[in-house]
């Protein structure tokens, strides 16, 4: 049983090495002018879609609104629509 625990005391000082170093430089490098940039970067981005999908809202609301006229016109004129009948074409095309 003794030889389970032989390298433990070193496992432990690699680990609060490691956890020491983790401590020092991580704080130091979030707070890089290059971690800024990178932060800028990603905040934009987040904005950008963020009006994308605005947009794309807005988009289609306009363009349900449009239907939603049509139909109310078509409906008020007793219009009815009727799609054109497929082109005849080569056996197997359709």
């Amino acid at each position: 049983m003794h030889n389970t625990w032989k390298y433990f005391d070193l496992l432990i000082v690699v680990g609060a090495i490691a956890i020491g170093f983790g401590i020092w430089f991580i704080p130091n490098w979030a707070d890089s002018p290059e971690m800024r940039r990178l932060e800028a970067i990603a905040d934009k981005r987040f904005e950008i879609k963020q009006h994308n999908k605005e947009e794309m809202a807005r988009r289609a609301k306009v363009k349900a609104d449009q239907e939603a006229e049509l139909a109310r016109e078509r409906e008020e004129q007793g219009l009815i629509f009727i799609a054109p009948p497929p082109r005849a074409g080569p056996a197997g095309e359709n």
